[in-house]
C-alpha cells in the first residue's frame, strides 16, 4: 500500500495549469495556436468532449477561463468535477459552462455562414420542462449542419451553456421563410 495519495485528473490538469498559466496569460494574444494548441492537448486528458475558451477581453487584470462540455449533458458532471477543485487565480476566473454574454447583437462566423439573432425564430411547447422548441433558420437547407452549429453557439450566448442543455429539450430545426415569420417569436425576445 502506498503511503501516497495519487491525485485525480482534474488535480493534475490543475497543477499543470498553475505551471502555465503565465505563459499561457503573456502569450494568448501573440501566439494563439500555440496556447490553444498546448491547453486543448491537456485538457482533452481529462475528457475527449471538454472544450476552453478564454476570451480575449481583461477586466480588472483577470482573463475567463471557461470550461465548456460544448452542450454535451453527459460530460456536464466532468466540467463541475473540474471547475469546483480549480485553485483560485490571481489573474483567471475559472467558469464552467460558456455564460451568458448579453450582447445586443452577436453574429457567428462559421466555414463560410453568417448566422446572427436576427435570422433565428422559434416556436415552442410548454407543457413541461424541459422545453420543446422547432426552431426556424434563415438560409438553412435542412441539410448542412454548420447551421444549426451556429444556432446552438448562439443560444449558448444567450441564455448559457448550461440552460441550453437543461432547459431545453428536443430541438427541431426547419428553414425559415418570410411567410412564417409572423407567426413564430424571434429568438431575442
Amino acid at each position: 500500500m502506498s503511503i501516497f495519495k495519487k491525485r485525480t485528473k482534474f488535480e493534475e490538469f490543475w497543477e499543470w495549469f498553475s505551471e502555465h498559466e503565465e505563459f499561457i496569460r503573456n502569450n494568448l494574444e501573440q501566439n494563439t495556436d500555440e496556447v490553444a494548441s498546448l491547453v486543448t492537448e491537456k485538457i482533452k486528458t481529462i475528457h475527449p468532449n471538454i472544450y476552453f475558451e478564454i476570451p480575449f477581453l481583461v477586466t480588472n487584470d483577470k482573463r475567463d477561463f471557461i470550461i465548456s462540455a460544448d452542450g454535451d449533458y453527459d460530460v456536464f458532471d466532468e466540467v463541475i468535477d473540474l471547475c469546483d477543485i480549480a485553485p483560485t487565480y490571481t489573474h483567471w476566473n475559472i467558469i464552467p459552462f460558456r455564460p451568458r454574454t448579453y450582447q445586443e447583437d452577436q453574429t457567428i462566423d462559421m466555414d463560410g455562414i453568417t448566422l446572427s439573432y436576427e435570422d433565428i425564430y422559434f416556436q415552442y411547447d410548454l407543457t413541461d420542462l424541459p422545453i420543446d422548441v422547432n426552431v426556424y433558420i434563415r438560409g438553412y437547407d435542412g441539410k448542412d449542419n454548420r447551421f444549426i452549429h451556429a444556432y446552438f453557439i448562439l443560444l449558448d450566448t444567450l441564455i448559457g451553456e448550461f440552460d441550453a442543455v437543461t432547459v431545453i429539450g428536443e430541438t427541431s430545426v426547419h428553414t425559415l421563410t418570410e411567410e412564417d415569420i409572423p407567426n413564430l417569436i424571434p429568438i431575442k425576445k
